[in-house]
């Protein structure tokens, strides 16, 4: 994107937010690799929101990097905290996915950088992927991050561009299933007991059931609060995203207002009732959980779901027999991913 279609893209947001009195909008920087651009074009950005936004909504800014590249200006610019209010890196400790066009693994490079964000005390989530080849060490990945005290997300392998790469790296639902709850048994005895999302959400979840907590159901109509802006300004929700179909308009060309009203949009909120009443309405924690995550399954998670069931309703059951098993008590008020983990969709 180029800085003229960031500025309409802005004030077609705005002019939104002002209409419904919105107040709060974050951008996360997603790539391709952002921080390949350099600290000015960033400035230009903010200086756009600060001129576009003034004083009518607050505005935070969050990346999402592979951290492979991290020279002296950029490190200095992420410490100055005066555009990124939060940082989301992608990494692996584990596995050899992350290499450079030739090849080369890049896992040294990024913790060296990891390293130099901690020395500049710039604080930071992470995201790693579950795939064929991280598999084996997802517990040795949470220990990785909880030795840091780190927050960080997992993310298993579900979408690719080609049949080859989901042949490789994609995960099934029962490999997904056994890496979460390795996960679970990890924090249950973690020395710091980090963020690690989605588990601390399903851990509300849990807690919820067991408090007999009031019902909350997610209502996509006013509760969707992450949508993808491609480069050529095509807009989608997460559940359709990249889909021709599910495209909800073009952010620089159309106002927000009107893009949320689009067909397509409602099309999907009409598949998504009877998805959660297919699938939630029968759960046994529907209620403790809030079903967001069938009604924003993407296509891929769909597929799961239709074939294999709810994999939240496995994680909830997993939780509530460790807190039997071991004495724990969960009293998690609400599940926060770490800040910039939104990135990842």
């Amino acid at each position: 994107m180029d800085l003229g279609q960031i500025q309409k893209m802005f004030l077609n947001i705005l002019a939104h937010m002002v209409e419904y009195d919105v107040k709060f909008v974050e951008f996360v920087w997603h790539g391709g690799e952002p921080l390949l651009f350099k600290p000015g074009f960033f400035r230009e950005i903010h200086r756009a929101q600060v001129l576009i936004f003034a004083t009518k909504v607050t505005v935070t800014n969050t990346v999402q990097t592979n951290l492979t590249a991290l020279n002296r200006d950029m490190l200095s610019f992420l410490a100055e905290r005066s555009f990124f209010d939060g940082i989301g890196v992608s990494f692996d400790p584990y596995g050899s996915q992350r290499v450079d066009v030739r090849g080369s693994l890049r896992t040294e490079t990024i913790t060296r950088n990891m390293q130099a964000l901690i020395d500049q005390q710039i604080p930071f989530g992470v995201i790693t992927v579950i795939t064929r080849d991280t598999l084996p060490s997802v517990t040795d990945t949470f220990q990785f991050f909880d030795t840091l005290n780190i927050g960080h997300r997992f993310l298993p392998y579900y979408k690719s561009a080609s049949l080859e790469q989901v042949e490789a790296h994609s995960v099934t639902y029962d490999e997904i299933l056994l890496s979460y709850m390795q996960i679970v048994d990890a924090w249950f005895v973690s020395a710091n007991a980090p963020q690690s999302y989605p588990m601390e959400e399903y851990m509300v979840y849990a807690q919820r059931s067991v408090a007999g907590a009031a019902p909350e159901y997610f209502d996509y109509e006013q509760e969707e609060f992450t949508f993808i802006v491609d480069v050529d300004g095509g807009t989608w929700g997460v559940m359709g995203a990249y889909e021709p179909e599910a495209k909800y308009g073009d952010l620089f060309d159309q106002d927000f207002t009107e893009i949320l009203a689009s067909n397509s949009r409602q099309v999907l909120k009409d598949e998504i009732r009877r998805r959660t009443a297919t699938c939630c309405g029968p759960c046994q924690y529907y209620g403790a959980c809030p079903g967001k995550y069938v009604a924003q399954a993407t296509r891929a998670e769909r597929e799961l779901i239709d074939t294999q069931g709810c994999i939240i309703r496995d994680v909830i059951s997993h939780i509530l027999l460790r807190c039997e098993q071991t004495g724990m008590t969960l009293t998690f008020a609400r599940a926060c991913p770490p800040s910039a983990q939104a990135a990842a969709v």
